[in-house]
């Protein structure tokens, strides 16, 4: 039973296996805390992946770190070079991600699978996926960058890590 006045998203809500009859407002907090916390966690699993990939490509460079350390290169530099490389590489993967899209939503627009539909990018959902994707390069480049600026220069130019 739908109550006239109920929106698609609390009735959808109240279908859930904890719904509290005698609170119908409770249902839609945990249904919200529900998506919330999925959306955290695939947030999360592909910044592990993100932090993971920066890891070991920081290890192939661990002999131009030794050199820069040992001739003076101060540990906040590293960081900041890393940093940005690593902004800038996740940059341009949200890009290609967004150029791909658009093909994807024409691909569906003129198969005719959605009559009377029309697909597009918008512009404030572009920048939020760039702003996100810049965080996802910001956050997940600090780590890394951060162990490896650390490294002493001759564990370093040995290859080594701690």
């Amino acid at each position: 039973m739908v109550a006239p006045f109920e929106t698609p998203f609390a009735g959808f809500a109240r279908l859930m296996p904890t719904a509290d009859r005698k609170d119908p407002d409770s249902q839609v907090g945990k249904f919200v805390s529900l998506l919330f916390g999925l959306a955290l966690l695939f947030v999360l699993i592909p910044a592990v992946n993100l932090v993971n990939i920066n890891i070991s490509r920081i290890m192939e460079r661990t002999s131009e770190i030794g050199v820069r350390k040992a001739f003076g290169a101060p540990a906040h530099a590293l960081v900041g070079q890393f940093l940005v490389e690593n902004v800038l590489l996740t940059s341009i993967g949200g890009v290609i991600g967004f150029v791909l899209s658009i093909f994807v939503l024409r691909a569906i627009a003129q198969s005719g699978l959605f009559s009377y539909a029309h697909f597009t990018i918008n512009a404030r959902v572009f920048a939020y996926g760039m702003v996100l994707a810049g965080l996802f390069g910001l956050i997940s480049g600090v780590y890394p960058a951060w162990r490896m600026s650390r490294l002493h220069p001759v564990q370093a130019l040995k290859g080594g890590s701690r």
